[in-house]
């Protein structure tokens, strides 16, 4: 306090500041806030490069995958540059909103096919007590007379020796198991009944074709429904194709319908019955009016083949799979 009681403010004498030392602070700050600059900035680069070196490791992966394929052509096949590019130009196998969407779509279609499968069965000659031959990897092309457009037929009707509804449940776990084992692959598995569903989107895979590599990308939705004596599954799914056939999709509808087999003579029924029936629609939409057969159209008949063959490897491991869970119930 004062003389006059009034208190007296005590000041310290580093309140008070050269110019100097207000330069120096300001240069301080200045080199404070560049260094937090350039640790983002070294943060950032080397968060960047971790990814580019998991891209990279991901696409020599894959390019060993190619070189692999490649094979299969010799010498005369496509050139190194021909694979860079499409190495380049395959599909994510990563869902995105346009594929949600179209899961949206199938889901609907796929009920609406399941309403028709007696008429398929029927109309396919799979709905006989004995079918005609398979036709599965050489479809037949038939024509929608009250839809109007063309489409090809595959069937396949077989017999796996074991009991029914056995095989039926172990197709379907199997189908999922051979999709999740694949790293190209990816299920979507936040569905409503998801024990009853597989929704799967299948990135780039390049089939080997007489010489000839076929880029095809694809996703597909499945649903199981069972009634008294036989379960059904029904898809829908989408395969682009891409290198001479860019340009060209193929729409495919498919059934499977398992049911215990006729019983033999002492009343036992051991096996189960197994009929499938695939509709393919070709669509081309390169903007072209070509027709097929002029030198602009793809061969429709030839892509809608090899996409049937292209499920071969998928179909050894479906058998794979379903011969081990049937051997340890």
């Amino acid at each position: 306090m004062g003389r006059s009681g009034v208190p007296q403010l005590i000041m310290d004498k580093t309140d008070f500041s050269t110019p100097e030392q207000v330069s120096e602070f300001k240069l301080s700050v200045q080199r404070a806030k560049a260094n937090k600059r350039r640790t983002r900035h070294r943060q950032r680069v080397k968060a960047e490069w971790q990814m580019l070196r998991l891209q990279n490791d991901k696409l020599s992966a894959r390019l060993q995958e190619l070189k692999r394929a490649r094979g299969c052509v010799g010498i005369t096949g496509v050139s190194h540059l021909k694979w860079q590019a499409l190495a380049t130009k395959e599909l994510s196998q990563e869902w995105g909103p346009d594929d949600f969407e179209l899961y949206k779509s199938f889901i609907f279609e796929v009920g609406m096919a399941y309403a028709r499968t007696d008429t398929v069965l029927h109309d396919s000659g799979l709905g006989e007590a004995v079918p005609a031959s398979a036709n599965y990897y050489t479809p037949t092309r038939k024509r929608d007379a009250l839809r109007g457009f063309e489409y090809f037929e595959s069937t396949s009707p077989i017999v796996i020796p074991s009991k029914y509804p056995k095989v039926a449940n172990a197709m379907f776990d199997s189908m999922r198991q051979v999709h999740r084992q694949n790293p190209r692959r990816r299920l979507h598995e936040v569905v409503e009944d998801l024990p009853n569903t597989i929704a799967v989107k299948v990135g780039t895979i390049f089939h080997c074709e007489s010489g000839n590599i076929v880029p095809l990308s694809m996703i597909l939705t499945m649903q199981r429904f069972v009634e008294p004596g036989r379960t059904i599954l029904v898809w829908r799914g989408l395969v682009e194709s891409g290198g001479e056939f860019a340009g060209t999709y193929l729409s495919h509808t498919g059934w499977c319908v398992l049911k215990p087999s006729a019983s033999d003579a002492s009343g036992v029924v051991n096996s189960t019955d197994v009929r499938t029936c695939v509709h393919t629609v070709p669509t081309h939409l390169r903007p072209t009016k070509a027709i097929e057969g002029s030198d602009n159209a793809p061969d429709i008949r030839k892509i809608v083949d090899i996409s049937m063959r292209s499920a071969q490897s998928d179909k050894l491991k479906l058998a794979r799979l379903m011969a081990k869970l049937l051997l340890e119930d």
